[in-house]
């Protein structure tokens, strides 16, 4: 048993003997006739003895669990328990001959001195092992044998995917969802007591509330937990703050635990000093020491009955001039109907009781665009008559149509220019668009009128179609029909003309005839202006008394988001490895119903790829360490066997094992799919010389597919969503719970979820132009010579690859939510009457002595303190700050390494700043946009407000706080790194790639970054890596220059943008387009000469202090220093002695830490040293951070959240409000953190530079 456990041994058998034999002594001395002497004696004696057996009682309670696992011959009681097959199922059950194990168990710790003893039913050990194992396992999906000891892990996993076929093309997306959690109606009928009683409460009534409460607010109908603005810092409201009641309150129902909660209207001063409104919810108000606050003062804010006699009669005063005013516009109205009309009775158009806004734009200017010409016409001139004698007729005609002119005009033929056109149409909000152009050929025989709309505008090409209709009748040409940009343009693309998905109205480019036709060119020379106008004029009024049913829009690329995706939600089953190994064999639609575990016990599923020949390749999920993430939601059966040793009473246990054992935990499994069909065809057209009788080809004309594939990508997010057990819900909106779904025995059914569907319909790429045959051909004719007439010929071809894309994302963000769920305990607690039966002090004592169980002792007094009415210590307790989700294993994002490549990036020098160094100076990008610090653009990035409202100067050479500045650059970098994680959730990327990610998005937006199409055929940053991205890419620490250039991702997507607008490419973006490569594919920050430290949890210096000592409270971290001195608590535990370099070392090595080898863990994960800089040295580790550029604080009022405190021989982290993260000793190690501490005896404060 170790050194420990022996001499524990012999030291309560030497105090109990010795005990004993004093008072065998005593009494076989003295005689009855000292009796009287004897007494006070023997009370000493008596309280003696029952000391030792106090003592005894709780040696032998720590033992016997010790001795369980030595019996057993295990290190965890999961070792106890099998999987087996039932009828093609499987299902748990314990290990075989444990029966006679535990018998024998039983029997050695029964009849030991040594140990506490146990029931001798097998049952009752059985049950306490079952409670602690069921959240280790998943439920396997099989149904155990009548009879036999058989069960199910609490685990259920289940898939989630859109509801449809591989490789089918559908758009799955909804417009509402059904299994979000939900928070119900309240039901008046069933008033608690609880709201009878703060029913009588006034407005202004003082509230006294048990701790800091946390401040909420509702939603779109649901309650949510305040933020401060820019932070997603919960807010507070200090206990000790003066509290009143706003005279308000509401009640919702949580339907999952059927509690009834009440949210109470306060205001009140938060944890910083400010003052807060909100609710609060009830169950953190004392009712008793409200109620026993200072009498309510008297409402004195009522209305005398003068004061409301002078509101009326000011409100009959009000009145009176209303009417006048009313009177006196009918009068008007009467004049001015009575004028003389027009000559010409204008008409109404199209909606009687709309009014209609028409945009007119002529095409060129006379400046720098004015267009084509031939002769004496001009085209620039001639756009400007046309556009203008439109508008002439629409006001002469139309009662309700308005025209605006948002191109050049004869009194402004060069303010107009190409880039300002869309921006002036955008913001006359139109109901229609017109461009008005003329053609121009370097054939003379192209004639004709014609239209364009932007390619998958149908709502425009309803109003293309009617105006090459109508200008071709009035101007009596040719009519060459409506056609797209990609069939009409040259360049496969006209700029000035947006689709109606995006403007929400129809634009159209109009083109009225060709000047270099000579029938065209005549009829314009003789009034073709004028009839051009009128079969515009026409048309307008044909397309808004048109019925448009039928035609719809959709833009290639546009995001179309729903609420919800129809989706197929599965009860995954266990299938063994070996078998599950084969499933990579079958269909997809077999495969993805399974999972299986590993050696090490982690959850193995499957996801799939289809590729354009149509083949499935399965593939394998990173494996899930479902258990690690799962631990402080375990209980452990040592607690249930506590409760037993100290009242000898087995059904309170047994009864809290069954709580227990009906605990629901849900894993999802995500299925983010992206299918797209591509298409590739081959165009021709015919260039023909002088002479050819058929002359050039019109448009390009398809000859052939070469290509028609259906390709698609799944991206499988695999999150826990839900977990309710003994005395804790914690859930993700989409939780996928059982009470939600009500699945009940089926295995799958289909619901709409949360997420979006993005489709995009016909995005089109030409390929370019090659010359395929070249020559000379005879007409048929002859010159007046004889000789055969010839013209020469080129046959040109070109790709035109068509892709379809639909993408499922399911949304993944959100926070777990924390709710209490105490009732449970609470009424086994009162049903059994534990009240009476536990020794407490005593049950305290054998909780905080084992370190499986030492976490739960404070949360134990609470709920004994709910229970009882009792105070133990405990009368409050935070349930979020201990249960709260932790998913420490993802990818890091080293954010101050971030930051400084950022840095180098946005500012290689320092940017300006004043005389003084403390604020920085507002200057020129070089685009005319005011930026300050390292790229914070004021008005682009949506800051200006923000800057007026904080008192700061918004124009160039302003002067603005450095540290207001850099919280805002802070800021824009984690909201660009939130939106990263959620757009790739399922790749799996590493830090260092999310870092890449971050820059870009930084530098040219999120969209820029990730979800802008680039490539042949265009792709969306994810399904480029999914069909681009090989594992054995991978090359993490290769050096720079092996970064391959000529990778796929990179060519495809990664090496854009290098273009701005306005300036056209600029070759330091493609340097940076080339570092970022360098980061994604190798870890390497190449313009910093540093390398990424993975497995970093990314964040700030607090956000890592909070989340590794969460981590090391949960799993009993203790103490270590080399030396053997009294503060080794390694040893003590029984562990082996040592302390790990990195963070993620310690999980699988030594759980041991001290003051300096946490703060060098924290400093690691955030980004500011290297693991070979750790050392567990306190005084050391300042030396260092001296060195690296942290300031010195020497006054203890300026520290800030993140400083590190150094003292002699001892270093922490400064949490703020005189908190702070310590390692220092077990009890701070162990203790729920931040701590409050003094820190009088500081030596200095030192701050990271960024």
């Amino acid at each position: 048993m170790g050194a420990f456990n022996f001499m524990k041994n012999k030291a309560k058998e030497k105090v109990k003997n010795k005990a004993k034999n004093m008072v065998k002594a005593k009494l076989a001395t003295l005689g009855l006739a000292l009796a009287i002497k004897i007494i006070p004696i023997l009370l000493v004696v008596v309280t003696a003895v029952s000391i030792v057996d106090w003592v005894v009682e709780l040696f032998t309670a720590e033992n016997t669990p010790e001795e369980i696992y030595n019996q057993l011959e295990i290190e965890d009681v999961a070792e106890l328990i099998q999987i087996k097959e039932n009828n093609g199922g499987y299902y748990l059950d314990f290990i075989d001959g444990i029966d006679e194990k535990l018998d024998a168990l039983i029997e050695t710790i029964n009849t030991s001195g040594e140990y506490h003893n146990v029931p001798k039913d097998k049952k009752f050990l059985k049950k306490l092992i079952q409670a602690e194992v069921v959240t280790k396992f998943p439920d396997l999906g099989g149904t155990p044998p009548k009879g036999s000891s058989g069960f199910q892990g609490v685990i259920d996993i289940k898939r989630v995917t859109p509801n449809k076929k591989v490789g089918e093309m559908k758009n799955t997306g909804k417009d509402d969802t059904n299994v979000l959690e939900p928070e119900s109606s309240y039901n008046d009928s069933q008033i608690t007591p609880k709201e009878e009683h703060i029913k009588t409460w006034k407005e202004g009534k003082k509230i006294e509330i048990y701790s800091d409460a946390y401040v909420y607010e509702k939603v779109k109908g649901k309650w949510i937990q305040k933020e401060y603005e820019n932070s997603k810092t919960k807010i507070k409201l200090k206990k000790s703050s003066d509290i009143t009641y706003k005279g308000k309150y509401e009640v919702s129902e949580d339907k999952l635990n059927k509690t009834t909660i009440i949210y109470v209207e306060i205001k009140g001063k938060d944890t910083k000093g400010k003052e807060v409104e909100g609710y609060i919810r009830s169950s953190n108000i004392n009712l008793r020491m409200t109620d026993e606050s200072e009498e309510e003062k008297k409402d004195d804010k009522e209305e005398s009955s003068k004061d409301k006699e002078d509101k009326e009669e000011n409100s009959k005063d009000k009145e009176d001039k209303e009417n006048k005013k009313e009177d006196s516009k009918k009068d008007k109205d009467k004049k001015t109907s009575s004028r003389a009309k027009d000559k010409e009775e204008k008409i109404v158009v199209g909606n009687k009781d709309k009014k209609y806004t028409v945009a007119i734009a002529a095409g060129h200017n006379n400046v720098d665009d004015k267009g084509a010409s031939s002769g004496d016409l001009i085209e620039e001139e001639l756009t400007i008559k046309v556009a203008e004698k439109v508008e002439e007729l629409v006001n002469e005609r139309y009662k309700n149509v308005k025209v605006v002119q948002t191109g050049s005009t004869s009194s402004n033929p060069g303010g107009i220019k190409v880039e300002d056109r869309t921006k002036l149409a955008r913001d006359a909000k139109p109901d229609l668009c017109i461009q008005i152009h003329f053609n121009a050929a370097e054939s003379p025989d192209a004639k004709g009128v014609e239209a364009i709309y932007k390619d998958g505008d149908g709502i425009s090409q309803q109003l293309a179609e009617i105006l090459s209709k109508t200008i071709s009748q009035e101007m009596e040409l040719e009519d060459r029909k409506a056609g797209t940009d990609l069939e009409k343009c040259a360049v496969g693309s006209l700029g000035i003309i947006e689709n109606a998905a995006h403007t929400k109205f129809p634009s159209v480019v109009t083109e009225g005839g060709f000047l270099t036709n000579t029938v065209d060119a005549e009829v314009i020379r003789n009034g073709g202006t004028d009839k051009y106008a009128e079969g515009i004029v026409k048309g307008i009024k044909e397309y808004l008394e048109a019925d448009h049913s039928g035609y719809s829009s959709y833009a290639p690329g546009e995001t179309v988001e729903t609420a919800s995706i129809e989706s197929k939600i599965m009860n995954m089953k266990y299938l063994p490895l070996e078998e599950f190994n084969k499933l990579k064999e079958k269909s997809v639609e077999e495969a993805i119903k399974y999972f299986s575990l590993n050696e090490d016990n982690k959850l193995i599923t499957l996801s799939w790829s289809r590729k354009g020949d149509g083949s499935i390749e399965i593939k394998e999920n990173p494996p899930m360490d479902f258990r690690t993430a799962l631990q402080k939601y375990t209980m452990p059966y040592e607690y249930l066997l506590y409760y037993y040793f100290d009242t000898g009473y087995r059904k309170f246990s047994e009864e809290l094992a069954d709580i227990v054992i009906n605990s629901e935990i849900v894993i999802a499994l995500q299925d983010n799919v992206t299918t797209t069909h591509t298409v590739v065809e081959t165009q021709q057209k015919v260039v023909a010389g002088e002479n050819s009788p058929k002359g050039s080809s019109k448009d390009w004309n398809s000859i052939g597919t070469q290509s028609d594939e259906i390709t698609e990508n799944c991206s499988t997010k695999i999150d826990i969503t839900y977990i309710e057990t003994w005395c804790v819900k914690v859930y993700k909106d989409n939780s996928y719970s059982r009470k939600v779904l009500n699945m009940e025995d089926k295995e799958e059914i289909i619901v709409n979820v949360p997420g979006k569907v993005t489709e995009i319909k016909d995005q089109a790429t030409l390929g370019n132009e090659v010359i395929v045959e070249s020559g000379n051909k005879e007409t048929g004719k002859k010159d007046s010579n004889g000789n055969p007439i010839t013209y020469s010929y080129d046959i040109l071809n070109r790709t035109l690859t068509t892709s379809d894309s639909i993408r499922n994302t399911y949304d993944t963000t959100g926070d777990m939510k924390v709710e209490e769920l105490t009732n449970k305990y609470v009424n086994l607690y009162i049903k059994e009457k534990m009240n009476d039966r536990l020794k407490e002090e005593f049950f305290f004592d054998i909780l905080e002595n084992n370190e499986k169980t030492a976490n739960l002792l404070d949360l134990t007094k609470y709920l004994m303190f709910l229970a009882s009415n009792t105070d133990y210590g405990v009368t409050e307790f935070d349930f979020e700050d201990m249960f709260r989700f932790n998913n420490i294993n993802g990818s890091g994002s080293q954010m101050g390494l971030l930051i400084e490549y950022i840095h180098y990036w946005e500012h290689s020098s320092p940017p300006p700043t004043s005389a003084d160094g403390t604020k920085y100076i507002i200057e020129n990008d070089g685009a005319g946009n005011a930026v300050v610090g390292y790229g914070v653009d004021i008005f682009n990035g949506g800051f200006a407000e923000e800057f007026r409202q904080a008192g700061y100067p918004t124009n160039i050479g302003g002067e603005v706080d450095k540290e207001f500045v850099d919280n805002l650059e802070k800021r824009e970098i984690q909201e660009c790194m939130d939106s990263i994680k959620s757009l790739t959730s399922g790749l799996n990327l590493t830090g260092y790639q999310l870092n890449a990610l971050v820059s870009r998005a930084y530098n040219c937006g999120v969209g820029g970054a990730v979800t802008t199409n680039r490539g042949s055929p265009p792709m969306n940053f994810v399904d480029s890596y999914n069909s681009y991205w090989k594992e054995s890419d991978d090359q993490f620490e290769a050096k720079n220059t092996n970064a391959n250039f000529s990778h796929s991702l990179y060519t495809q997507y990664m090496a854009k943008p290098v273009t701005a607008i306005n300036y056209g490419y600029m070759p330091g973006l493609e340097r940076r387009r080339k570092s970022e490569w360098t980061l994604f594919q190798t870890g390497y920050y190449d313009v910093l000469d540093k390398w990424h430290s993975e497995g970093g949890m990314g964040g700030t210096i607090i956000e890592c202090a909070k989340a590794i000592h969460e981590y090391m409270e949960a799993n009993n971290y203790t103490y270590c220093v080399y030396g053997g001195n009294s503060y080794e608590e390694c040893g003590t535990f029984g562990k082996a002695h040592g302390l790990n370099r990195t963070f993620e070392e310690s999980k699988t090595g030594y759980t041991n830490t001290c003051c300096a080898t946490y703060v060098s863990w924290v400093l690691q994960e955030a980004g500011y040293i290297t693991p070979e800089e750790h050392t567990d040295n306190a005084d050391a580790l300042s030396s260092l951070l001296i060195q690296k550029g942290f300031t010195v604080i020497t006054d203890a009022s300026q520290l800030q959240p993140g400083d590190i405190l150094s003292y002699s021989g001892h270093i922490e982290i400064y949490a703020g409000d005189g908190t702070v993260y310590n390692a220092g000793s077990g009890n701070a190690i162990r203790s729920a953190s931040p701590q409050t501490k003094s820190i009088a005896s500081m030596n200095m404060g030192l701050r990271a530079p960024n």
